[in-house]
């Protein structure tokens, strides 16, 4: 029996060969432990090795990747004292070989899972120049990314024809949602996410409730943060141009005999004009990792990531005219006017995510781990009587909201023989939201503050046969919430007051998924069923406003868990000697129940329990399916070629306008295409993402209902491009290369314009 306390430690030694086994120095290798929960990024030797020293025994994923050469990923297992040399060969032009820890909450390379999974990484994400993340998934196939302006401004990532709260974001695994938000997702953050230190982004497309818990029933995207570990480096970069932009970003890691990792990243982005000259944004974030290698059975681990916004908002698009019944084909300043400057209104938000985790591995088969994850954010709306909308306030108009999340989570994984890796976990979850209102006239303040706590539950076995090529995975998660009585302040008056307050019905979400690969073929199937949910958010639940006339209530508090059902399976196919792959996957999801804001007449004050209006209530949310084709090309060792198309049918939920026909935002035809080049010190790319139309919502400030418009579709293309002398870079990017006038559902969002920069790597 292994001992507890005297576990010897295992030595990795690492030699990065090119095709002709001549190394490969300064090589970038990773090291990532099986269980995901461990890795270490270094640079390579002069001499292409590099050794790793007091690591755990166990099973590990090596990558490695240098600029002409394509990224390898080869396993290891590492005996306990063992001594292990490995020889891992790049080639010239062949398919990425990623590894990602989204999909099973377990290290695996791409050609390993058994769900849809797609990555983008920091180099590619360098050499597109993309300040933010949503920016930089655009191309990522399911993906309806829509930023309301220009940079900076109100952005929606949307996942194979679903809402914005059906795609839950992680950063380094944990989530990251603003109870305070009306779904209590991360729709507040995400025109925020500026790259900071990014090492990658793994986009998984299907459910991932089971592992990932709420907002997760259509996607998960996770924020993978670099990890550190080798000798000390960094870089620098400053950045502006058009729209009065301007980014710096600073990032450092490096590591200490492998007992000590670190990295962080300062990034600040500064927009002074904007579309409309007058769109000011301003942007600072920070990320910073560190890990103590205890000894070689433990490690004690610290992430952090913030950010804090400023953002300028405008008037919303507005009804022009009297447009005859039926959808409106939308025109600008004919049927509809587009979004103004609003000079006296703006938003003030900003977040602080921080993990603290305690790993341990007694042996080289069984681990377990603990960790704390708190995540604080707030936002402050405030809106003057300026500006051209018939709604502004006489005076100053605030509204506050903030919202926290302390999570303790405890987790184990064990090796049940070579083919069988299972895990287990445990959290206990609190979150509260606090929403204060300040009218010009301050005696109508108020306050609502809820909170509520959970218990959660999780297990997921891991299978593989056939040496690996035959592979199933099935997980299940339970959520048992419980219920802090609200607080309203005024007392008097206050809404539900008639009611007993009782916690949410039980949330259970389940995964199973599975892939056949026929090796000599180069052929893989996969399916992926599964059953996720969201937790109706405190603020659909409680949301209400108060004036003089008293309290309004929106929110319902009998609300339950949304709930949803996917469904995909689709044939992936490699040629060329593993140059070339495609793709095929058909992609259903039935949102069997789901919460909308509806004030269509269908909530009777008469009969409502709460005598509203309007409001939250449950519906069916329909059906979205569709088909994402995929196809990425090594056409030489520094060419690269990656395209996508998706075919998306979505319905509206139950009981909207007989004129939406489709579910907003979403086109039913969208495609991209990606082309990378690297000659020397010389990159560059040019990335195109095109759509057809699509419907949305434009409100009549007249009749108080929103029309539904149909919008064009567009095609936006972007250029970036790099030279590199030595330690200095200098680049530029010209955006939207081919000047297309766009409106994102009414929105005007930039024409062509072009940044440059200049960076140094140390």
């Amino acid at each position: 029996m292994h001992s507890l306390v005297l576990l010897a430690a295992a030595t990795l030694s690492i030699q990065v060969v090119d095709p002709q086994q001549a190394p490969v120095p300064g090589a970038q290798i990773q090291l990532v432990r099986g269980d995901g929960q461990w890795q270490s990024e270094v640079r390579a030797d002069a001499h292409g090795a590099h050794a790793f020293h007091s690591i755990a025994p166990g099973a590990y994923l090596i990558s490695a990747t240098s600029p002409g050469f394509s990224r390898k990923a080869i396993p290891v297992r590492l005996a306990e004292g063992g001594s292990e040399r490995v020889t891992l060969r790049l080639d010239l032009a062949s398919l990425e070989e990623s590894v990602v820890v989204t999909s099973a909450a377990s290290a695996q390379t791409l050609t390993e899972v058994t769900k849809s999974v797609s990555v983008v990484d920091g180099d590619e994400i360098e050499i597109r120049d993309e300040h933010f993340i949503p920016e930089a998934l655009r191309t990522i196939p399911g993906l309806r990314i829509e930023q309301l302006g220009g940079p900076g401004a109100f952005t929606s990532i949307k996942t194979r024809g679903l809402r914005t709260e059906d795609t839950a974001i992680l950063v380094d695994g944990a989530r990251l949602r603003d109870p305070s938000a009306p779904q209590g997702d991360a729709s507040s953050y995400i025109e925020g996410l500026i790259v900071t230190d990014v090492e990658s982004l793994e986009v998984l497309r299907g459910s991932g409730s089971s592992l990932h818990g709420t907002n997760a029933g259509g996607g998960v995207i996770n924020i993978v943060t670099a990890p550190g570990g080798g000798k000390p480096r960094g870089s620098a970069l400053i950045e502006g141009g058009g729209l009065g932009l301007l980014r710096a970003n600073a990032q450092t890691s490096g590591g200490l005999r492998d007992r000590m990792l670190y990295s962080l990243g300062l990034a600040h982005l500064n927009v002074a004009d904007g579309v409309d000259g007058n769109d000011n944004v301003r942007n600072t974030s920070v990320q910073g990792r560190a890990l103590l290698q205890i000894d070689p059975s433990s490690s004690l681990s610290f992430r952090f990531y913030g950010a804090d916004v400023l953002l300028d908002l405008n008037e919303s698009p507005s009804v022009l005219g009297s447009p005859p019944p039926g959808v409106v084909d939308a025109v600008a300043n004919v049927n509809f006017t587009p979004s103004a400057d609003d000079p006296d209104s703006f938003r003030q938000g900003s977040f602080a995510s921080t993990l603290v985790a305690y790993e341990r591995r007694p042996n080289a088969v069984f681990g377990f781990g603990l960790r704390y994850h708190g995540l604080v954010s707030d936002r402050r709306f405030e809106d003057g009587p300026l500006g051209v909308s018939p709604f502004e306030p006489a005076g100053v108009f605030l509204s506050e909201f903030e919202g926290d999340i302390h999570t303790f989570a405890a987790r184990s994984d064990f090796e049940w023989g070579r083919n069988q890796l299972i895990h287990a976990g445990y959290e206990l979850e609190h979150e509260s939201f606090k929403n204060r209102t300040v009218p010009e006239d301050a005696r109508d303040t108020s306050l609502t503050d809820v909170s509520q706590a959970s218990h959660t539950f999780t297990v997921q076995d891991q299978l593989t046969f056939v040496d690996g090529a035959l592979s199933f995975a099935g997980s299940l998660r339970t959520q048992l919430f419980s219920l802090h009585e609200p607080k309203f302040t005024p007392a008097e008056n206050a809404p539900f007051g008639d009611i007993a307050f009782v916690s949410p019905d039980d949330a259970v979400s389940a995964d199973v998924s599975g892939a056949y690969a026929l090796v000599r073929s180069g052929t893989r199937v996969r399916a992926h069923w599964g059953m996720g949910y969201r937790a109706p958010s405190l603020f659909e639940r409680f949301g209400t406003s108060f004036g003089s006339f008293g309290y309004s209530a929106f929110g319902d508090p009998r609300l339950s868990p949304e709930k949803t059902r996917t469904f995909d399976v689709g044939l992936e196919q490699r040629a060329l000697s593993d140059r070339l792959e495609v793709t095929a996957m058909f992609f259903r999801t039935r949102l069997s129940e789901i919460i909308i804001f509806d004030f269509s007449g269908a909530i009777d004050p008469a009969t409502d329990p709460f005598g509203r209006f309007g409001g939250y209530r449950s519906t069916d949310g329909g059906v979205a399916r569709g088909l994402e084709l995929t196809g990425e090309l090594a056409l030489t060792s520094n060419v690269r070629l990656r395209g996508s198309y998706t075919f998306t049918d979505a319905e509206p939920p139950t009981g909207v306008s007989e004129e939406q026909t489709q579910a907003f935002v979403i086109p039913r035809h969208q495609g991209s295409a990606v082309i990378t080049s690297i000659f020397g010190p010389l990159s560059v790319s040019f990335d195109l993402y095109a759509s057809g139309g699509y419907l949305a919502p434009v409100f009549d400030n007249n009749t108080f209902v929103s029309r539904v418009y149909r919008f064009d579709g567009f095609a936006k293309g972007d250029l970036a491009a790099s030279y590199r002398f030595s330690h200095l870079r200098v680049f530029g990017k010209v955006e939207n290369l081919f000047d297309q006038t766009i409106f994102e559902s009414g929105f005007r969002t930039p024409g062509r314009y072009a940044l440059v920069g200049v960076g140094v790597d140390f």
